[in-house]
């Protein structure tokens, strides 16, 4: 990991002296995602497809399209949509996201089947991805499959603590009474659960860390925890790039921050261990793996940090 990660690094010094690349990068940061993915383009027409040089600007193209895609969706422009999303995948087929997305299009275009395929393919990817089995099941009711698709829905509020239960339970009972007009009304409520955006710069940031760009990687999880503070998840990876960035302080703030969300959480513990190391505190480090270690006495990292203090 640590080989590819200064295998991007060094890619991205030379493409920054690209003025199309940096043009790009400026325009992407800025919203402008289609000037962004012109400049992109402009980069890859001047190397050869399978030059190693290339893959960071293909990334960023393929990010530009996304964001695009992800703005037809909010300008319920569902075509525009699945044409800039379908290019993004080409770019990046593996990433959820983009098949949670291109199913939203197609079910605004009324194309059921291919959406349930494309969110079968995000599950497949991601089988904790909340927001796809809310998708599924909100299709699931509109085509008449109300137990099914409620019981979707059901998953993703067990998966994702910022959907409210409330919501849900009350639209349960609402359908139990015969008054599925108003129980949807509630799921339509539910459904504009601010979740996009949060998982979008989760993922984007997870994205730029494994690329080495780990100050961009930071403001992208910083806007997801603006969003919800709640994910313990993200504070591991904040704290992950925080780290690599030589801010060991915050990012011990960020690990014990996801450890009190999820005490149970191991990799935190054994980072948090590793950000102590960092400051200077082995005992702290130590501290933090046994702590691992007794949440999983068999985890082969966290017994060779604490053999080797």
């Amino acid at each position: 990991m640590l080989v590819k990660g200064v295998l991007f690094v060094a890619q991205s010094s030379v493409l920054e002296k690209n003025k199309h690349y940096k043009k790009g990068i400026t325009l992407l940061d800025q919203g402008q995602y289609a000037m962004a993915a012109a400049e992109f383009q402009r980069v890859l027409s001047q190397v050869d497809e399978n030059d190693p040089s290339a893959r960071l600007a293909r990334f960023h193209l393929g990010e530009a399209w996304a964001h695009l895609g992800v703005e037809m969706l909010r300008r319920h422009a569902p075509e525009a949509a699945e044409e800039q999303l379908r290019r993004a995948l080409a770019v990046n087929p593996r990433f959820a996201d983009l098949h949670y997305h291109l199913a939203r299009a197609l079910a605004g275009k009324a194309i059921y089947d291919d959406a349930l395929s494309e969110l079968d393919t995000a599950l497949e990817i991601n089988p904790a991805f909340a927001r796809a089995y809310f998708e599924r099941g909100m299709i699931l009711c509109r085509t008449g499959k109300l137990k099914k698709g409620m019981q979707e829905i059901g998953r993703a509020v067990d998966i994702d603590p910022a959907y409210c239960r409330e919501l849900y339970d009350s639209a349960q009972v609402l359908l139990e009474a015969g008054q599925k007009e108003e129980a949807m009304e509630r799921l339509a409520d539910l459904a504009s659960t601010n979740l996009d955006d949060i998982s979008y710069h989760f993922q984007l940031g997870k994205d730029r860390y494994k690329c080495g760009l780990c100050d961009r990687a930071i403001v992208e999880f910083r806007k997801a925890l603006a969003l919800h503070p709640g994910y313990a998840d993200v504070r591991n990876c904040l704290g992950l790039a925080l780290l690599a960035s030589g801010k060991a302080e915050q990012a011990l703030h960020e690990f014990e921050a996801a450890l009190d969300i999820n005490p149970r959480f191991v990799n935190a513990n054994i980072n948090a261990g590793d950000a102590c190391l960092a400051i200077g505190d082995k005992g702290a480090a130590a501290d933090y793996y046994k702590a691992a270690m007794q949440l999983e006495p068999n985890n082969p990292d966290a017994a060779a940090k604490l053999e080797n203090l």
